[in-house]
């Protein structure tokens, strides 16, 4: 897939939320692949005012797989266990659900979620080619700090 820009930013609060959730390296990887996919979209990170309100989004999961997930497979099964735990987690997506027929993914964050990206103070700068690199319990657990200077060289491996 070819996107306009590879590198992102998650808050530091979302950078917490995924080491302290204790994810499974798969729902680490869907969820930075879809904060990196609404990072894409035309709108981004919008803040909100009044009744405006995010869209659903969807991705192939042929898109999924070229950004780290099991390319061995012509189903989308890996993706349940991922949906299930974000989809648990309230105040995150107002949507997020596998198509009936498999082939992709839609979504919507919700708008307190986009109040927490928003919160860039101290935030991670993570290259979607590292989504594909999370293992373990904590591997999506990445934050680069941001100094006077800009994004310091100190980020935290993916691979715990």
């Amino acid at each position: 897939m070819h996107y306009t820009h590879t590198k992102f930013r998650i808050s530091a609060y979302v950078a917490e939320l995924i080491k302290m959730a204790g994810f499974s390296a798969a729902t680490a990887k869907l969820f930075l692949a879809l904060i990196f996919l609404q990072d894409q979209t035309e709108e981004g990170w919008p803040m909100f005012e009044g009744d405006e309100g995010s869209q659903d989004h969807f991705v192939l999961v042929a898109e999924l797989r070229a950004l780290g997930f099991p390319s061995k497979t012509g189903s989308s099964r890996f993706l349940r266990k991922p949906v299930a735990e974000l989809v648990a987690i309230p105040g995150i997506f107002d949507h997020l659900e596998i198509a009936p027929n498999g082939r992709y993914l839609t979504w919507r964050f919700s708008e307190n979620f986009f109040d927490v990206m928003a919160d860039m103070d101290v935030y991670g700068l993570i290259d979607a080619s590292e989504i594909a690199l999370c293992h373990g319990k904590f591997g999506g657990a990445l934050l680069a700090q941001r100094d006077g200077r800009g994004i310091s060289d100190q980020v935290l491996s993916c691979s715990a």
